[in-house]
C-alpha cells in the first residue's frame, strides 16, 4: 500500500480510491472516490468520495494542497473538520451530506467556488475573508444567522433557509444574484444600495415589513430587483411616515354600519339615517382615534351599501391590508327599518349570513384584521350569541358589542380599531419616499378640476416629483392600496386613473341600480345618455364606464346586438319559447361536471358567468342559468341551484 493510500484510509476508512490524472479528469468522469496528484506524485490536489458511509471526517495538514475537494450526498457525514485552511484550494464541494455546522478558518485565499447546499446545517462560520469566493451555494438549510466577507462574490444561493439576519462586512460590487427565498428576514443587508453589479433578487417568502409587499414577487421563484432597488433609491431622497390606511365597512342592509362609522368620527348619531347606495368614503383622523402609533392618521373610511344589488360590484374595491369592520345583527332587529324603507328596497332582498360575510373578506382579504360589531347591542334582547368559530382561523375575528344610538361599546371599538391598525397593518408607519407625498399632493389639487388622468398624466406627475423610473408602478399600487386612487389594470382601463373614488362609486352605482329589474338588465345607448347626459359625458366617457363594466364581467352584449345585459337583474324563469328551446337542448346533453359550494358562493360568480358566456347564448338566458355554444359548435347548458 502507498504513502497516499495510507492516507485516504486513515480518513475515509476502507474505501478503495481510483487515481485520476488531472482534476479536469476527476470532474469530467464523476467516479465516487477519486484522487489526483501533483506533478511531482507526491501530494494529494484533486480528491472526491461521493456516497459513501462515513459519518466524520478530519481533514489534517496532510490535505493542505487540496486545489479540488468535492464530499457530497454523504447522508450519514455529520461533521468534517478543517483543522487548518487550504491556501489552494478554490473548489469545495459539501452538498447533500447531514452537516450540521461547519466552521472555515481563515486563509481560503484562493477559494472560488463553495457549495454546502442540502445539508443540516444550523451555523456556517465562515472565519477571515474569502476575497475570491465568486460562487457561494447554502440553499435548503437552517442557517438562522450569517456574515459574509466575499468581496468578489458574483452568485450567491441563500435561499430556503431560517436567515433572519444578513451582513456582507465588505461590499459585493460584482454581485449579479441574490437568491433569498423563503427565509425570516426582516430587512435586506444594510449596505444593499452599493450592490453595484446586482440584477437579480429573490425574496419571495420574507417578512422584510419595510418594503411593500407590491414590490416582491407573486412568484416563488420570481425577480424582484427592479421594483425593490428603484423604490430604495427614492427612499434616499427623502422619507416621510406613512398615515394612510383603509377601513373598510361591509354588511347586510339597514344594520347600521353608516351610524357606526358617523359615531367613530364624533359625528352626532341620526334615527332617520339614509341606506347606503353603493359606497360612501369619508375619512377618520388622529383625533378620531388618538391613540394611534403614528403622529398623524388619514384613515379612509369606505362604507359599503348592504343591499344585494351591490354585492357583485363590491370585489372591485376591497383590498387586503386595511382593517374590516363586519356589521352585523340578527335579522329580527333591523325589520322594523326594512319596513319603513320597503318602497325603495329591493322585493326579493337576501340576508346574508354571518359565515357569508366573513368567507367573502378572507377571499379578498386574507391577512387583514376582522371585527365584529354586534350592532344594536343596548337593548339586551338584541343581543347576538357569538358563535366561537368566528374567532378561529381562518377568520381571526373579534366580536364586540355596540350600539349607535347610546355610544354603547364605542370606546372599546375604538380602541381594538386603533389595536388593529398598530399592530396588523404594516403600511401604517411605514418609511415611503417623500416624493409620493409630492405626487399625492399633485394628484388632490387635481382631484378638485376632475375625476380621472391618464397613466402618461400620472407618469409625468412622477417625473415632477422626482420619481426614480421605473418606481411609477409601486407609487401606483400603495395609492391604490391606501385608497387615495383606483385603478384597474386590464384591457380599455388600464390607461385611466380614477384620482376621485367617491366619484367613481357614485357613477358605478348610478348604471347598476334597482331601475335595470324592470327592464331585464338591459342597457342601451337611450338609458346610457339619461343616465350619464352630455355636456358632462360624451360618448367616449360612456363607453369608458361600458368597458369598465364589461372588463369585471357585470354585463355583456347579446350576439348581433347594440345594447348589453347586466346579468343580476334577469328574470328568475324563461318564458315560455325560450323554456321549449331550453328543454329540446337539454334532452341531447348528458351531465359532465357538478361544482358544489358547501360554504360559499360569492355573488358575483353567477354574474360573472353570464357575462362571459352571453355572448355564444343565442339569447337563452336567465338570472340562474344559460344555454350557450362553444366555438367549436358544442352545446352546453349551466343552471346554478
Amino acid at each position: 500500500m502507498t504513502q497516499i493510500e495510507k492516507i485516504l484510509q486513515e480518513v475515509f476508512g476502507n474505501i478503495n480510491f481510483e487515481q485520476q490524472p488531472s482534476i479536469e479528469a476527476i470532474r469530467r468522469f464523476h467516479s465516487k472516490y477519486t484522487y489526483c496528484l501533483d506533478e511531482e506524485g507526491k501530494e494529494i490536489i484533486g480528491l472526491a468520495c461521493r456516497e459513501s458511509d462515513c459519518e466524520n471526517l478530519s481533514l489534517t495538514a496532510k490535505f493542505k494542497h487540496l486545489q479540488y475537494l468535492n464530499i457530497s450526498g454523504n447522508s450519514n457525514l455529520k461533521t468534517i473538520q478543517f483543522e487548518e485552511a487550504m491556501p489552494d484550494l478554490f473548489h469545495l464541494d459539501l452538498n447533500e451530506n447531514a452537516l450540521e455546522q461547519l466552521t472555515l478558518p481563515a486563509g481560503f485565499a484562493v477559494l472560488k467556488h463553495l457549495d454546502v447546499s442540502r445539508n443540516k446545517l444550523k451555523q456556517l462560520d465562515m472565519q477571515g475573508s474569502m476575497p475570491a469566493l465568486t460562487f457561494l451555494d447554502i440553499s435548503a438549510n437552517q442557517v438562522g444567522d450569517l456574515i459574509l466577507n466575499t468581496p468578489a462574490l458574483q452568485y450567491a444561493y441563500l435561499l430556503d433557509n431560517q436567515l433572519s439576519r444578513l451582513n456582507f462586512n465588505s461590499i459585493p460590487r460584482k454581485l449579479e444574484v441574490l437568491h433569498l427565498k423563503n427565509n425570516k428576514l426582516e430587512s435586506l443587508p444594510s449596505n444593499f444600495s452599493s450592490f453595484d453589479s446586482l440584477n437579480s433578487l429573490f425574496i419571495h417568502g420574507n417578512p422584510l415589513p419595510a418594503i411593500p409587499k407590491e414590490l416582491i414577487s407573486s412568484e416563488e421563484n420570481g425577480n424582484s430587483y427592479e421594483e425593490v432597488w428603484n423604490y430604495l433609491q427614492d427612499l434616499g431622497e427623502g422619507t416621510v411616515i406613512n398615515t394612510r390606511v383603509k377601513l373598510i365597512i361591509v354588511g347586510n342592509g339597514r344594520v347600521g354600519k353608516t351610524s357606526m362609522y358617523r359615531r367613530l368620527a364624533n359625528e352626532p348619531h341620526n334615527k332617520e339615517e339614509p341606506f347606503t347606495h353603493g359606497v360612501q368614503i369619508g375619512q377618520l383622523d388622529k383625533e378620531d382615534l388618538p391613540e394611534v402609533k403614528t403622529e398623524d392618521l388619514k384613515l379612509q373610511a369606505w362604507d359599503f351599501g348592504g343591499q344585494e344589488i351591490f354585492y357583485a360590484t363590491h370585489q372591485f374595491f376591497l383590498s387586503d391590508e386595511a382593517v374590516y369592520v363586519l356589521a352585523w345583527t340578527d335579522e329580527e332587529n333591523v325589520v322594523a327599518y326594512k319596513k319603513k324603507d320597503k318602497d325603495i328596497l329591493p322585493f326579493d332582498e337576501q340576508w346574508r349570513s354571518c359565515e357569508y360575510w366573513l368567507e367573502n373578506i378572507r377571499l379578498r382579504a386574507t391577512s387583514s384584521p376582522v371585527l365584529i360589531v354586534q350592532t344594536h347591542s343596548d337593548v339586551i334582547q338584541n343581543k347576538c350569541s357569538s358563535d366561537p368559530d368566528w374567532e378561529k382561523p381562518p377568520y381571526n375575528a373579534i366580536p364586540i358589542n355596540f350600539s349607535a344610538a347610546k355610544d354603547f361599546g364605542l370606546m372599546e371599538l375604538k380602541s381594538l380599531l386603533t389595536n388593529g391598525l398598530n399592530t396588523a397593518i404594516p403600511m401604517l408607519g411605514q418609511e415611503f419616499p417623500r416624493s409620493y407625498e409630492h405626487v399625492i399632493q399633485l394628484i388632490q389639487q387635481l382631484k378638485q378640476e376632475q375625476p380621472s388622468i391618464t397613466h402618461s398624466h400620472f407618469l409625468q406627475l412622477c417625473n415632477q416629483a422626482g420619481i426614480q423610473e421605473g418606481g411609477e408602478q409601486t407609487l401606483l399600487e400603495y395609492l391604490v392600496k391606501s385608497g387615495v386612487v383606483v385603478y384597474f389594470n386590464k384591457p380599455f382601463l388600464k390607461e385611466v386613473i380614477y384620482i376621485d373614488p367617491n366619484w367613481l362609486t357614485q357613477q358605478v352605482y348610478l348604471l347598476i341600480n334597482n331601475d335595470l329589474r324592470a327592464r331585464k338588465g338591459r342597457i342601451d345607448q337611450a338609458y346610457l345618455e339619461r343616465l350619464l347626459p352630455s355636456p358632462d359625458y360624451d360618448e367616449k366617457k360612456r363607453n369608458q364606464f361600458v368597458e369598465l363594466l364589461k372588463s369585471f364581467e357585470l354585463i355583456f352584449e347579446p350576439k348581433g346586438e347594440s345594447f348589453y345585459i347586466a346579468p343580476q337583474y334577469l328574470p328568475e324563469r324563461l318564458d315560455s319559447t325560450e323554456q321549449k328551446l331550453h328543454n329540446i337542448i337539454l334532452g341531447d346533453l348528458s351531465l359532465v361536471f357538478v361544482f358544489r359550494f358547501p360554504k360559499f358562493l360569492p355573488d358575483n360568480v353567477m354574474i360573472n358567468f353570464l357575462s362571459r358566456y352571453g355572448p355564444y347564448s343565442n339569447d337563452i338566458y336567465w338570472k340562474n342559468g344559460i344555454c350557450f355554444s362553444s366555438e367549436d359548435g358544442a352545446n352546453c347548458i349551466m343552471h346554478f341551484e
